[in-house]
């Protein structure tokens, strides 16, 4: 993935450029919030000098007065908050160095490792030991692109980078969404939660995994069988803590006494603030199974403030109709999905209904592989699930293509002329 993203869409003559992205190492995760259950100062101060890394996401380039503006930071607030992001280490790696203190770090290592890989030049079996990065050569200290602060990356590869939007910092309408977060009583959970989110958020899967982290879960039983195809109901029951997030929890909140209620609070907080979402899937097994897959999206539900909109999933409004056709039930009531959804898979496949969550400020450019094999895979679910229908009605189902909102622009565009 690249920290590059450049999302542009037409608008008249006018082109807007997307915010990007940016990354940081699993390894910062842990050591912010499961072995040093660090703040929600820290831990947005943190993703803000993160936001304004380089494509390495090691240089950052924001200063002083950056970071206390998104954040509301006053000079004493932003001393000691810096202090001790830069007291963190593992193994004698600090997670945040300013730029003079690691330059003598990076000196001293480099130095030694250029001494060892020259002595061992005619050794075969040595392998040469990799460089620190080094900032680039600045402008001047005030000056754009002058780099302040190196974040530590672990030398973590791909499989370990955990990816936020660039707007969860700061958004073209200025709107700082972690400046609003600090202002909450229970602030030091929200942060905390979020940033849990975002480690075991999976592209490729379509949000956080469950097994990982916190779900809906939907009591099933099964309603009947036509031409093969079993037909299932699920109700929404509570929401749950996997296994493994239980785990994790008693190491997250080591110094703040935390339970179930103070848990849900902070979810529906999350929510109301637009920076999560329920999605309605069927999965091929239980949510706590680590290798659970999703068969098929069934609905979107985005709660705004205390009111929630339930937007009609295409696939759960046609199964329902696809079913009232064969002579079942439906479950809408006013023609809207509330608490219970209908789920169909042939005999042999047994669908599980769960809500999970998906977070609003995630890599959506499809020139990223994770994002464009996510909506592959989503398609040839959905490929799937209008064969199954094809077989339970005797009618012929075709995914319809997805219109995209630059298809729409292009069509509005047309018809002004």
């Amino acid at each position: 993935m690249e920290n590059t993203e450049q999302t542009k869409v037409k608008i008249k003559s006018k082109l807007k450029k997307g915010h990007g992205s940016f990354w940081i190492p699993s390894k910062a995760v842990e050591l912010l919030i499961r072995d040093n259950n660090s703040s929600a100062m820290q831990i947005y101060t943190y993703l803000t000098i993160a936001r304004h890394a380089d494509i390495s996401g090691s240089f950052s380039t924001i200063g002083k007065s950056g970071i206390s503006k998104k954040l509301g930071l006053n000079n004493e607030q932003y001393s000691r908050t810096c202090n001790y992001l830069k007291n963190i280490s593992a193994n004698g790696e600090k997670l945040l160095y300013t730029k003079s203190e690691w330059q003598s770090h990076a000196f001293a290592i480099n130095e030694e490792r250029e001494y060892l890989n020259q002595s061992n030049v005619a050794n075969p079996n040595y392998i040469p030991k990799p460089l620190l990065k080094t900032p680039p050569p600045n402008k001047g200290f005030g000056r754009k692109g002058y780099v302040q602060w190196v974040l530590n990356t672990y030398d973590c590869d791909s499989n370990d980078q955990v990816w936020f939007h660039n707007d969860l910092i700061e958004d073209e309408n200025k709107s700082k969404k972690l400046k609003h977060l600090l202002r909450f009583k229970d602030r030091e959970t929200l942060a905390r939660i979020l940033l849990m989110m975002y480690n075991h958020n999976d592209i490729k899967f379509g949000g956080v995994r469950p097994y990982q982290n916190i779900y809906v879960n939907y009591e099933m039983h099964k309603i009947g069988n036509h031409k093969g195809i079993d037909i299932y109901r699920g109700k929404e029951s509570e929401l749950c803590q996997s296994t493994h997030f239980k785990t994790i929890l008693k190491d997250l909140f080591k110094d703040i006494p935390v339970d179930d209620d103070r848990i849900r609070s902070a979810i529906k907080n999350l929510e109301d603030l637009g920076l999560v979402y329920k999605a309605v899937v069927a999965l091929d097994s239980p949510p706590d199974n680590k290798d659970t897959m999703v068969l098929y999206d069934l609905d979107v539900k985005i709660n705004i403030g205390n009111k929630l909109n339930e937007k009609r999933g295409r696939n759960c409004t046609i199964i329902e109709e696809a079913l009232k056709s064969v002579g079942y039930e439906s479950c809408r009531k006013d023609n809207k999905f509330y608490d219970e959804y209908t789920a169909i898979a042939p005999e042999g496949i047994c669908p599980y209904i769960v809500g999970i969550f998906r977070l609003k400020y995630v890599v959506s450019n499809s020139k990223n592989a994770p994002v464009k094999q996510s909506r592959t895979e989503r398609k040839e679910q959905k490929s799937m699930l209008y064969e199954w229908l094809t077989k339970l009605t005797g009618r012929n189902y075709s995914p319809v293509k997805e219109i995209t909102p630059q298809m729409m622009i292009e069509y509005l565009e047309e018809s002004d002329d």
